[in-house]
């Protein structure tokens, strides 16, 4: 299932990612949102990943996986 991530990069930004679990504790990033450097610009991205997650026409996340 896929999850909202938020993690802090090198730059002292804040990315917004979708993830999931993938061989049971290892989290594999499905989709970057975006990076936020202010608290405003966080709350807008948190808020287009969480409507990426509950988009009623999208079913499945599209997962690029090689066999």
């Amino acid at each position: 299932m896929a999850f909202i991530r938020k993690v802090r990069t090198a730059s002292g930004a804040t990315a917004v990612q979708i993830a999931e679990y993938a061989a049971g504790r290892r989290q594999r990033i499905v989709k970057h949102v975006g990076s936020a450097h202010t608290p405003a610009e966080l709350g807008v991205l948190l808020e287009r990943a969480r409507g990426l997650l509950a988009d009623p026409h999208q079913e499945m996340l599209a997962l690029e996986v090689e066999a």
